[in-house]
Formats: structure tokens, sequence, C-alpha cells
């Protein structure tokens, strides 16, 4: 659970236009380090305890509040050694007239993988290319704009379509839905600032091919809802799953699934109103406690 809260904190937070898109910070922010912990509840009183490992991520931002540079470490298990062993991952940003232009990622200090955009006169994008290590394209996004509609054309990295994506914006144009393979995510704003995202998947599966039967065929329906506060920030995260079968006569019935539930709470900011420290429970219990350590141009 503690990974996948990693995640979320670092890739939900809204848009500012002050600072990078993927964050909401006050002030001329340098650096920022997350520092995860472990941490019980006793007396009503979170008691913090030693840091997590595979738990330090460090960013790194412009004098324009951009994001320009990420790191990060993640025990991962080699089966053919089977052993475990730390990498080191980073991703770095290069950007041309504020626009971002390339992304190169490493892991451990070589190159892995790298995307590129490129823009139309109106400085929107166009088209985003992943290339391998040696630049052979992995895949590429074609952009296509019509009105408050956009889609996005996914290809191999032979030319083949994989998919078509849809994109819908608001009167403001603000995104309120995607539609793709993954399924139907849709966004909710208060005075502009996001207060909830919602992604909901369906797979039907025939398991006739499975049992030589066609008495059975299960639906599975998939819902991740986050809520944020009113700045912003995520403050609840629900995953919910339900599992049906459906026989050959027409009856349904459930059989599996549920729900997990995490809930964030902020009790320290600093001076610019940047939150410092993060609490996460998970359901009723005190799951972890993240650090968040900021540093500022002068």
């Amino acid at each position: 659970m503690k990974k996948i809260v990693l995640v979320i904190l670092i890739i939900t937070f809204n848009s500012c236009k002050k600072n990078d898109t993927n964050f909401r910070l006050k002030g001329n922010v340098e650096t920022i380090s997350y520092i995860y912990k472990e941490a019980t509840e006793k007396f009503g009183k979170v008691i913090e305890g030693k840091q997590i490992n595979d738990s330090l991520i460090k960013l790194k931002f412009n004098e324009k509040g951009q994001l320009t540079d990420s790191l990060w470490s993640k025990s991962e298990y080699q089966q053919a050694n089977d052993l475990w062993k730390k990498n080191e991952y980073q991703t770095k940003k290069e950007y041309k007239e504020d626009l971002l232009i390339r992304e190169t990622y490493y892991k451990n200090k070589i190159v892995s993988q790298i995307k590129e955009f490129s823009y139309d006169d109106e400085k929107k994008i166009n088209e985003i290319t992943n290339y391998d290590k040696n630049k052979k394209i992995l895949d590429k996004r074609v952009y296509k704009y019509l009105d408050k509609l956009n889609y996005v054309k996914i290809y191999n990295g032979d030319g083949s379509l994989i998919e078509t994506e849809k994109m819908i914006f608001d009167k403001d144009n603000y995104l309120i839905q995607i539609i793709n393979s993954k399924g139907n995510t849709t966004f909710k704003y208060v005075d502009g600032i996001i207060r909830e995202k919602k992604h909901i998947k369906i797979v039907i599966k025939d398991r006739e091919a499975e049992l030589n039967s066609s008495e059975h065929t299960d639906k599975l329906t998939y819902i991740k809802i986050s809520e944020y506060n009113s700045d912003g920030q995520i403050s609840k995260y629900n995953e919910i799953s339900d599992f049906y079968t459906t026989s050959s006569n027409g009856e349904s019935y459930k059989n599996g699934g549920g729900s997990n539930i995490l809930k964030y709470s902020y009790p320290k900011y600093d001076e610019f109103k940047n939150w410092t420290k993060q609490v996460v429970r998970y359901d009723t219990q005190i799951s972890h406690v993240i650090e968040r350590k900021i540093s500022y141009r002068k």
C-alpha cells in the first residue's frame, strides 16, 4: 500500500500557474525532498518511527517554477540472481521558451528512455514521441484539436495505430473527461481548483473459452476516486472493485470485490503555506507519515 501512495503523491497534484503543472507550490521553490516514515497512533497522537526504505524522493525546480530533475530509488527483485537490488532512477526535463521539449529517463545513471515534445504555432502539443536509449521509436502520440474536444492518436513504434483517446474540455478550458481503453476518467473543479478525479473501467469476460462452457460471464468494475481539498491537495483516495457473474439463464450474483480507502491530512505548513507534513491513514489506521523539506531561492 505504501508504494501505491507514493505514486499518488507525486502525480496527482493539481496545476498551478506559478509552478510546475503537477504541483501547487507557493514561493520560489528550488528543491523538495520527500521522506516516508513509519507511524502509529497512541492516545490520539501520531508517533513517528523510522524511515521507510526506498522512500526518499528529491525534486529540483528552475527559477520559473518548472520541474527540471526528479531523483528516487527503488529496491527490485532480480529473478535471475534471486536477490534484491536497489536501483536509482532519475528524470531530467528540458525547456525552450517555457515549453517542455524533452524528458530523459535514467536508470543507475544510464539513459533508458527519451521522450520528445513538439508544438504547433499556437504552442499546443503536436506530438509526443517515446524513444529507447538507441533512439528507436517506442510509441507516438499525435494530437488533433477541435474546439472543446481533443483527439489523441496513439501509435506503436512501427506506425500501427493502438487507439484513439478522447479529451473533453468545458467552457473555461478545464479538462473534464478522458476516454480511452483504460476506462473513463472525469474531473470536477471548484473555482478553478480540482476537487475530484474519478476513473471507471468495466471489463466483461466470457469464460466459455476457459471452461468450455457458456454458463459464466464475469463483469468486473473498477472505480478509483481521488478527492482534493480547497488547496488542491489530495484528501481522500478510494479504490472500489465489484465482481459479478451472470449465468446462461440470466441470473447475476456478486462474487467478490471490496474497497480500499486512504485519507490524507496536513498538520504542518511552512511560512509560505506549503505543507511540510502529511499523515496517511489506511481505512481508520495510521499508515505512514511523509515529511516534505522545501528549500527556496533567496
